[in-house]
């Protein structure tokens, strides 16, 4: 009896979580297919599905002259932003990990900041501010890379505040300063490699949040260094059908550079068969020890 009540309730606990997975996907992928479909609608209006199909609005997207400029420039800015995060955050982790210095609240006071104001806050207080102190910056894209990557700070520093704390930097530190390691080498022999997964996932969020970023970009440079979310709310102004199909592109970027970020991040099969071995080994080892 005890059998069959623990049954059915491993049974019931199977189906709600099937339930809350089928929810979870129906609630984040039926946005992009109903955007997907309005960007190859020729006319919809009164049924579920398009009447009628086309790609007129991908085709009028890619012959604009304006998409590949605002495309590059968004992807400058999105993968500058992205290096300059991540390296002065594994910098100043590093400080903080082996130093004995009190910097840690500050860092966490510093990336909770940008979760804590808007985006539309923080581009009148940085054009407020540059526009006293250092006018001459004011609707250049220097200024719009450095706000970029202070706006995606909180995503980088939590994501590798976690791979610091999983890998223990100080006592590996230590270890490579026995061995007569320069900080330099240890910082590119030893720990970047073994943050590779956090550095991957990091680039990857702060990427996406420079790439869609909006605000920023519109109060900072305008049209005068025209970003993609810039064009883009242009074109919502002209045409749902080609408004979709930029968002459809921006999405399969995004998607693209995480999964190439993803890729990149996982281990060498080859060391992780020779890591496997030697845990076998020592496995083995231990065995007939304890035989023995």
């Amino acid at each position: 009896m005890k059998h069959a009540t623990s049954y059915d309730n491993k049974s019931q606990e199977h189906w709600f979580m099937w339930l809350i997975t089928g929810f979870f996907l129906i609630y984040t992928f039926l946005p992009l297919i109903a955007t997907l479909l309005f960007s190859l609608a020729r006319r919809w209006t009164t049924t579920i599905l398009p009447e009628s199909w086309t790609i007129n609005a991908y085709v009028q997207v890619f012959r604009d002259p304006a998409f590949v400029g605002t495309m590059g420039r968004s992807l400058f800015l999105s993968i500058l932003a992205s290096i300059i995060e991540v390296g002065v955050v594994i910098l100043a982790l590093l400080a903080l990990n082996i130093g004995k210095n009190r910097i840690g609240d500050w860092l966490e006071a510093l990336a909770i900041i940008p979760v804590a104001l808007p985006g539309v806050v923080l581009a009148i207080g940085v054009v407020s501010f540059y526009g006293e102190f250092l006018p001459v910056l004011l609707g250049q894209p220097v200024l719009l890379i450095g706000a970029e990557a202070a706006f995606g700070l909180p995503f980088v520093y939590w994501t590798l505040q976690n791979s610091f704390r999983a890998i223990n930097v100080k006592l590996l530190y230590e270890a490579a300063c026995t061995l007569r390691c320069t900080t330099f080498q240890f910082l590119t022999g030893i720990l970047i490699p073994s943050l590779k997964r956090g550095i991957a996932v990091a680039g990857a969020m702060a990427f996406a949040t420079a790439f869609d970023d909006f605000a920023l970009a519109q109060l900072i440079v305008g049209a005068g260094w025209e970003t993609y979310p810039v064009l883009l709310n242009k074109y919502f102004r002209i045409d749902g059908h080609q408004t979709s199909a930029m968002s459809m592109i921006a999405i399969i970027i995004t998607f693209l550079f995480t999964s190439v970020a993803g890729y990149l991040s996982q281990p060498d099969q080859n060391v992780q068969k020779e890591d496997d071995f030697i845990i076998q080994k020592k496995a083995s080892d231990m065995g007939e020890t304890v035989k023995a």
